[in-house]
């Protein structure tokens, strides 16, 4: 015994009007809910483009390398009485500038 397909049969005459007519109102707000999806995804993308950048002062990044240097193990030695070695920022907000050469080696005397 083979078993045969039976298609549902849609609505006839008006009710078919019906169906087609509530499919292009779900097609219609899908439609308009993307649109408003997307607007609010440039609204949020432009508005986060335009925020200030926060430039680093020179005293903000030689802490920093101080800091990655010491946490990495490496030794600063600052040699001499001339040039800037580099610049710290003590925990009170003094900026230090320290003198000399900045080598990874004890100084050579």
């Amino acid at each position: 015994m083979s078993r045969q397909y039976i298609r549902p049969s849609m609505p006839e005459g008006n009710n078919n009007n019906k169906f087609l007519i509530l499919n292009q109102i779900i097609m219609k707000r899908k439609l308009h809910l993307m649109m408003a999806v997307a607007i609010v995804a440039v609204a949020g993308l432009a508005i986060f483009a335009s925020q200030p950048k926060e430039n680093k002062s020179d005293v903000m990044l030689a802490n920093i390398e101080a800091l990655a240097g010491a946490e990495w193990g490496e030794t600063v030695y600052c040699c001499g009485n001339y040039g800037e070695c580099m610049v710290v920022l003590n925990g009170t907000g003094t900026i230090i500038r320290v003198a000399g050469i900045k080598l990874t080696v004890p100084c050579p005397y």
